[in-house]
């Protein structure tokens, strides 16, 4: 700056914040600049993370749809935070008030971030009236302006981060890095029944077994069924690459879980096939399942995959989230 001092992002909407203290933009995209379980200092001495900045943010302005939808992606099921209005809103109420406060369509997150919540079939109603499933809240996120004009291009492989952290945490990196249309692409893709198409708005034909980009002179691009064997029978990096955007789900759909990144705590139970641990992995408590695999038969094999299939399909505030 003129006064010699050299500033970065964060320092800079601290000064801002300096000179108005109630600018709502300051507030909020000083909150996305912060890590989870980061610190600011402002200069009249308050320390606030990444939550408090976002409340902030509703004080100045009670209609931020922004900072609505930034704290529900903040939030886990359950969980509540009161506002300075006296208000007390879990995950799914800030994303409703975040959608009721967007009135010029522009911010597609809290459509999204509120279809995450959803288990498949569940509703939710909105403000206005309406009553929406997932399918239906991903389907009006998709024709926001906010989403871009590209939904087939290739950024995040967004499949992979859902699948080693959940949907929640790969949606705020996928905020985090304006890559929001393709992750709720992805979530759409996962939430169709298998006999189920449609057109998105920028003519990408989705499926849970295929997605197909149809062009201007009418020629489709298609990656079905066959398309998935033919890559399956391929080198392994023609897997890797496929798999990256999409078009080859791997045999277990989650991620595989490195023995040396996971740490066992103490022993909760056991049972005929395995030793339930308490530990951590990544820097998160989990339970980690051991299986006696001395003695294991295929057919036991087989039912664990069975398991591990389903459940990394499953995303709902009463079921275990798997990780890997």
């Amino acid at each position: 700056l003129h006064d010699g001092r050299v500033l970065d992002v964060k320092q800079l909407l601290v000064e801002a914040l300096r000179c108005d203290p109630n600018e709502s933009d300051a507030y909020n995209n000083l909150g996305c600049e912060l890590a989870v379980g980061e610190m600011v200092e402002l200069h009249d001495g308050r320390v606030l993370d990444k939550k408090k900045l976002f409340v902030e943010a509703l004080r100045c302005d009670p209609n931020d749809s922004y900072a609505y939808s930034n704290l529900g992606l903040l939030l886990i099921a359950g969980e509540t935070i009161r506002l300075h209005d006296g208000f007390v809103l879990d995950q799914q109420q800030l994303f409703i008030h975040g959608i009721r406060a967007d009135a010029g369509k522009e911010n597609s997150l809290g459509l999204v971030g509120l279809a995450i919540t959803l288990a498949p079939k569940e509703t939710v109603p909105l403000d206005d009236g309406r009553t929406l499933d997932s399918v239906q809240l991903l389907q009006e996120a998709l024709e926001y302006d906010d989403m871009g004009s590209d939904a087939a291009a290739v950024g995040i492989d967004h499949a992979a981060v859902i699948a080693r952290f959940g949907e929640q945490q790969a949606l705020a990196e996928a905020d985090r890095a304006d890559d929001v249309k393709a992750f709720a692409v992805e979530v759409l893709r996962r939430r169709l029944e298998l006999d189920v198409g449609m057109e998105l708005p920028d003519k990408i034909v989705i499926a849970k077994e295929a997605t197909a980009v149809v062009s201007d002179d009418g020629s489709t691009e298609t990656s079905s069924a066959s398309k998935r064997q033919k890559l399956a029978e391929g080198t392994p990096a023609d897997i890797t690459a496929a798999t990256a955007v999409g078009l080859v789900a791997p045999l277990i759909p989650q991620a595989h879980i490195h023995y040396d990144d996971k740490a066992e705590d103490r022993k909760l139970g056991e049972g005929p096939h395995g030793i339930m641990f308490r530990g951590t992995w990544l820097g998160k408590p989990v339970a980690l399942k051991v299986l006696r695999m001395d003695d294991a038969t295929d057919e036991l094999r087989h039912e664990m995959e069975a398991e591990v299939a389903a459940l990394s399909r499953l995303q709902h505030p009463n079921i275990a989230t798997l990780y890997g």
